[in-house]
C-alpha cells in the first residue's frame, strides 16, 4: 500500500522537525499559531468546541494562539524524544520539592501509586522514573497492554 503526496510531506515534515534547533522551530511555531489563531483550521475550531463545553467561556484568539502554540511544542518535543539523552528528557521535568517529599513519604511507608504524562511513548516517564525506586509504566498498545518497568536503582 503506497502513502498518498500530502501524507509523504507530512512524513517528511515530522522528520525534517526531529533536527530542528529550537531557535529555529520555536519563532516559526509562534508565527505558525497567531496565522491559525486567526483562521482557525477544522481541528482548533474543534478544540474551541471543546473547550467551550468544559470551562463554559467562549475560548478567545489568545486561547486558540496558546493551544495552538502547545500542539506545536507537543509534537516537536515528541518528534524529538528520539535524539534526547534521558537525563535531558528527565531533566525536563519540574518537580516542586515540597510535593516530591510528600510523595517519598508515601512510597516510603505505604507504597504509591502515580499517573505522570509521558507523550505516547513510555521513554519520557521512564527516563523520570530514575527519581524513584521502581517505577512501572503501563502504555495502550493496539494489541493488548503493555507493561515497560525500569528499576531506578539499578543504574545507579
Amino acid at each position: 500500500m503506497s502513502t498518498p503526496r500530502s501524507g509523504r510531506a507530512t512524513l517528511t515534515a515530522f522528520r525534517a522537525a526531529a533536527h530542528i534547533p529550537r531557535a529555529i522551530w520555536q519563532p516559526c511555531a509562534q508565527l505558525a499559531s497567531l496565522a491559525l489563531a486567526a483562521r482557525p483550521p477544522k481541528p482548533l475550531r474543534q478544540w474551541a468546541i471543546n473547550a467551550r463545553v468544559v470551562t463554559g467561556a467562549q475560548p478567545g484568539f489568545k486561547d486558540r494562539y496558546r493551544a495552538q502554540l502547545s500542539w506545536f511544542r507537543n509534537t516537536v518535543g515528541s518528534l524529538q524524544l528520539g535524539r534526547l539523552t534521558l537525563d535531558q528528557i528527565a531533566g525536563k521535568v519540574d518537580v516542586d520539592p515540597g510535593q516530591l517529599e510528600a510523595l517519598l513519604t508515601s512510597h516510603a511507608e505505604r507504597g504509591l501509586v502515580i499517573a505522570i504524562p509521558h507523550m505516547a511513548t513510555p521513554m519520557t516517564s521512564t527516563a523520570w522514573s530514575r527519581r524513584w525506586p521502581t517505577m512501572c509504566t503501563v502504555d495502550a498498545s493496539p494489541a493488548w497492554w503493555q507493561i515497560a518497568t525500569s528499576d531506578a536503582t539499578a543504574s545507579q
